[in-house]
């Protein structure tokens, strides 16, 4: 017999399994429940496989990156390239220089505690993204420069 898989590795797996069982459960319950609650129960089945699929379809819309994980991106040049983080000349990531100074801060010395400091003045800043997408999406290169400023004191040089 075929084994399935071992990890639900796609959005759209989920909600057909969401829909799925909302579906079957319905169907082998309607039957069972009171007259007056039949027709909530039957609304119920029907809106929430649609409900789901306007929402992830609202997502898809909105923003398709949102959708991929960590295991759909096998290597960092792979999720580079979604970010739309690359030099198209070579297809090869192309980091500012603000990114490999602030890189350096963060992975020379303790760790927790610089990127601790970098969490904070993002916060601060009202930057709201996660810090390895703040270190490669092209609309924080301003805003890396300012941290660099900032973090100078933390041990991030500028020439």
């Amino acid at each position: 017999m075929a084994e399935g898989p071992s990890h639900i590795g796609n959005p759209l797996t989920l909600m057909a399994i969401f829909a799925g069982l909302s579906e079957t459960v319905g169907a082998a319950v309607l039957p069972l429940v009171q007259p007056d609650v039949q027709s909530r129960l039957v609304w119920f089945v029907m809106g929430f496989p649609t409900a789901l699929m306007l929402m992830f379809f609202g997502t898809l819309w909105i923003d398709a990156k949102l959708l991929y994980g960590a295991r759909d991106l096998d290597t960092d040049e792979a999720r580079l390239k979604l970010l739309g983080v690359t030099d198209a000349a070579e297809g090869k990531a192309d980091p500012d220089d603000h990114t490999r100074r602030l890189e350096s801060f963060l992975y020379d010395g303790d760790y927790v505690a610089n990127a601790a400091a970098l969490q904070d003045w993002m916060d601060q800043n009202n930057i709201a993204a996660p810090i390895p997408f703040f270190l490669e999406a092209p609309e924080h290169s301003g805003a890396r420069r300012r941290a660099v400023l900032a973090l100078s004191g933390n041990a991030v040089e500028e020439p």
